[in-house]
């Protein structure tokens, strides 16, 4: 018999979850509005900035933006460089509905690329949002099927570290036997 469907909920978060607008960071840096709305328009645009939402690394994208357009050197160097100013806080509505379904027992989920380099800040290791290993950390560690996982993100001591990678391979290493 098949497995039972659950509903989840996965939310984005620029735009979705926090109110992020690089507006808010370039309007401090130019002078005219209609001189920022062309630089975003015909320099960082939405097609060179979906390519980092696909994953592309962002140290590549700020170089192939300095090469095709150097006079803006330090304009697109600010979009990376001063993140935290294109947001302006969370969007109450749809944290509120974030709270209603957390409440309800909805499984809830994070879709965005921010914690692949936002969220390290120069720590030896990559570091989850806030809360998100205490309420998920389990469900990570769950088998699926005949997958058994393991790596430091998995472990529950030292993770993050080695020593977390080597005890959730030694974990792991236990589940597999139990089983056969």
């Amino acid at each position: 018999m098949g497995a039972a469907m659950r509903d989840i909920v996965v939310f984005d978060f620029g735009g979705v979850l926090f109110d992020w607008n690089p507006r808010y960071l370039y309007r401090k840096l130019f002078d005219r509005e209609e001189d920022m709305e062309a630089f975003l328009r015909d320099v960082t645009t939405d097609e060179w900035n979906a390519k980092q939402d696909a994953g592309r690394p962002w140290h590549e994208a700020i170089a192939e933006l300095v090469q095709r357009h150097p006079e803006h050197e330090a304009l697109i160097r600010a979009y990376r460089e001063r993140w935290p100013e294109t947001l302006a806080g969370t969007i109450p509505e749809t944290v509120a509905v974030l709270h209603e379904l957390k409440d309800a027992g909805t499984p809830l989920y994070g879709l965005t690329n921010w914690s692949q380099e936002t969220w390290t800040r120069g720590c030896p290791v990559a570091i989850a949002g806030p809360g998100t290993l205490l309420e998920y950390g389990p469900a990570i560690r769950k088998p699926v099927g005949r997958i058994h996982w393991a790596g430091t993100e998995t472990s529950t001591f030292w993770n993050g570290y080695m020593d977390g990678a080597v005890r959730s391979g030694k974990r792991a290493v236990k589940e597999v036997q139990a089983h056969l």
